[in-house]
């Protein structure tokens, strides 16, 4: 049976999936957005008629493929934070499966051999004033932003998923302050459930539990721990580990968001430039405090472009 041209798109897309299965991330760029041109962006970049995106790809280890994204007789490869338009079809791969957040907040599961379409919904006012806002305070750097907060170590993306255990967004940043007055929200990849996560104290002292679990993320209690130097350590049931230098600081301590766009504290919008800011801050001491604050934000306000900057990239399970 003779390939349509649909069919040659999916074959061409295959052929540079595999070709391209260890970047980092897919190419987000706001910029047309930022600027107010009329052309419409390309997959997977955010732009006025943006109303979903990926939110987590995940595929079993052997399979070929990873997700693709088809608008029309257009086809790429997607990855977490990918952003999505009414019509936009996502199609896993074999072996792949993936969440997307849809346009009505909620998060819809998929995997081979089904599809997603997204519907066609009305926008609502909030929706694009936090559209707005966020592009104003991101503009063309939001792959750099995401690449902060989510980006993966290529290579250890195709290795055996239990030889290693990674923070998205932390790699080699240093010691991390890290304010221990609200709940500090952690995840990783990789080892083998259950994990134990503890503490133990600069220089010596018994070491303190905090959680353990099955699950690859955790939201930690700080504060009846004591203001100092830590060692965080994440370690699976088959004994890989991940150690993290942390300084537990006052909240005073955490540098102040200046001239915000939005004035008032206990606003999301605001909540979201803050993380931003001690996000993108040089040097990169505040990295987890700020991935801390938009998983937060993700999760439990359901904050559409913070599901989209911390969304895990594509991980590969056995």
């Amino acid at each position: 049976m003779a390939c349509d041209k649909r069919c040659e798109v999916r074959r061409k897309f295959e052929r540079f999936a595999l070709g391209t299965a260890t970047a980092v991330a897919v190419a987000l760029s706001c910029v047309q957005a930022a600027l107010g041109q009329d052309e419409k962006p390309p997959l997977c970049e955010c732009g006025p008629d943006t109303r979903a995106s990926v939110i987590k790809v995940e595929r079993q280890a052997g399979a070929e493929t990873w997700l693709s994204v088809e608008r029309g007789l257009d086809a790429q490869p997607a990855k977490a934070g990918c952003f999505l338009q009414p019509g936009d079809i996502v199609r896993p791969g074999a072996g792949v499966s993936a969440e997307i957040n849809m346009p009505d907040n909620t998060v819809r599961s998929v995997k081979f051999p089904d599809v997603v379409e997204i519907p066609e919904v009305p926008v609502i006012g909030r929706f694009q004033r936090l559209l707005d806002f966020t592009l104003g305070i991101i503009g063309k750097d939001w792959q750099e932003t995401r690449d902060m907060a989510a980006a993966i170590v290529g290579d250890t993306r195709e290795t055996i998923p239990s030889q290693y255990l990674i923070m998205p967004g932390v790699y080699a940043v240093g010691e991390q302050s890290i304010d221990p007055s609200h709940t500090l929200s952690i995840r990783w990849v990789g080892s083998t459930a259950p994990y134990s996560i503890t503490m133990v104290k600069e220089h010596g002292g018994a070491a303190k539990v905090l959680d353990v679990t099955n699950d690859r993320h955790a939201n930690l209690t700080m504060s009846s721990v004591a203001p100092g130097v830590y060692t965080l350590e994440i370690k699976g049931a088959n004994g890989i580990s991940l150690e993290l230098p942390i300084r537990l600081v006052a909240a005073e301590d955490v540098p102040v968001l200046e001239g915000a766009t939005i004035d008032e504290p206990s606003s999301q919008e605001y909540r979201v430039e803050e993380a931003l800011f001690l996000l993108r801050r040089a040097p990169s001491t505040w990295r987890v405090e700020a991935i801390s604050r938009l998983l937060v934000l993700a999760s439990e306000n359901q904050d559409f472009f913070a599901q989209a900057i911390v969304g895990q990239e594509n991980i590969t399970r056995k």
